[in-house]
């Protein structure tokens, strides 16, 4: 049957059906981007990790993994070399504590590693008032400010746009 919404899925907006989405979109647009930059750069794909404790707490960025464990048969690591591998951290995490992995692409200079674009894909939870909005708008502000550039797709018609100054009517 074909959809109703020729276009666009409206049930993209799900939260759980967002998060393959984004994961598997994330993936697609690295791929594309490989092909297309000039021997200088490199596209990447970066986890970030978040950890709620209860649902009064602010949502934390806690840094990316370097392994990640996840339910069934697929686990990717990668390292450059052994000298990558740091020991150890430890943490136990209690079973009410929320954890969220978040994948996002960037483009990176090849000879130093430094940021050059962050391609941000936004999500249901970014448009909706509350934490994960205003925690978004900190990690936007702070791009915006630096010397990255700042990439940010809305393929959603649900929730708040995104602040934006300086635009023409």
């Amino acid at each position: 049957m074909p959809s109703p919404f020729p276009g666009m899925d409206p049930y993209l907006e799900q939260d759980d059906v967002w998060h393959d989405f984004h994961e598997q979109f994330c993936h697609e647009c690295r791929a594309l981007l490989v092909s297309q930059l000039g021997p200088s750069y490199i596209a990447k794909i970066d986890e970030h990790i978040y950890i709620q404790e209860t649902e009064t707490a602010p949502r934390e960025l806690v840094g990316r993994g370097d392994v990640t464990v996840v339910d069934g048969d697929v686990a990717v690591v990668a390292f450059e070399s052994a000298s990558d591998i740091a020991a150890p951290a430890i943490c136990l995490v209690e079973p009410s504590i929320d954890i969220e992995r978040r994948a996002v692409v960037e483009i990176r200079d090849r000879h130093n590693r430094e940021l050059i674009t962050v391609i941000e894909l936004l999500s249901p939870s970014n448009k909706r008032p509350g934490r994960d909005r205003e925690q978004y708008l900190r990690k936007r502000s702070e791009i915006l400010i630096s010397s990255t550039n700042l990439v940010e797709l809305d393929l959603l018609r649900g929730g708040k746009p995104m602040p934006v100054t300086g635009l023409p009517e």
